[in-house]
């Protein structure tokens, strides 16, 4: 489920909340009432949350960890911070994480590296520096990792892309497969999935040839 380009009341939250085989849910350039946006984490079996240009905060994720199936976040243009990282810390099945351009995103960025199954991470845009680059070069299974527009000076941000270079073809293949069943089931792709074209190196074309491939051969 896609939404888009709207103010969304409580009571709509409340009905979306109680869609319980939910599995994708995106909101795009959407506003909501004061605190109203945590009954999304009703849905127990949502394995993947896109908010992309929303004004969420840490008061918006308070009950973030009823959704232990997590396995896709994007928290992007948002105004969360380390309380929410806190949180996203104990989501154990946590695989990609895209929280650029969230401008609060700092210090906490490091306790990331404690995600067991995270393998991708786009801190792009925010207020990262050199200090958080360490602990999360360690992550037993991160395979991408990128920093750019951050406080990352140039010679950390080049060691940390040298030191997943040889698992970025992997990571841009299931980014490529992630984002063209995003555009097969009719989800707005190229904005919920910027972020991931542009780190991956995916343009729009290749995503529309596999489209249109896909579609002749069905």
């Amino acid at each position: 489920m896609t939404l888009s380009d709207r103010n969304i009341s409580g009571k709509e939250i409340e009905e979306i909340a109680h869609i319980s085989k939910l599995r994708v849910l995106s909101f795009v350039r959407c506003s909501f009432p004061s605190n109203d946006f945590n009954n999304v984490f009703k849905l127990s079996e949502l394995s993947s949350l896109l908010v992309n240009d929303c004004r969420i905060d840490d008061s918006d994720t308070i009950d973030l960890l009823r959704c232990q199936k997590l396995r896709q976040i994007v928290f992007q243009r948002t105004e969360i911070g380390d309380a929410t990282l806190a949180q996203l810390c104990q989501l154990h099945t946590l695989e990609y994480l895209d929280l650029s351009y969230s401008k609060k995103i700092a210090k906490g960025v490091a306790s990331l590296s404690l995600l067991p199954a995270l393998k991708s991470l786009n801190l792009d845009g925010t207020s990262v520096d050199d200090s958080v680059l360490e602990p999360l070069l360690k992550s037993k299974n991160l395979e991408s990792l990128t920093v750019d527009d951050s406080k990352v000076s140039a010679l950390s941000a080049s060691a940390a892309l040298s030191a997943f270079v040889p698992y970025r073809t992997g990571v841009r293949q299931q980014v490529f497969e992630v984002i063209v069943r995003q555009a097969m089931a009719g989800a707005p792709w190229q904005d919920i999935c910027r972020g991931p074209l542009e780190v991956n190196e995916i343009s729009e074309e290749e995503i529309l040839v596999e489209l249109e491939r896909r579609k002749s051969s069905a």
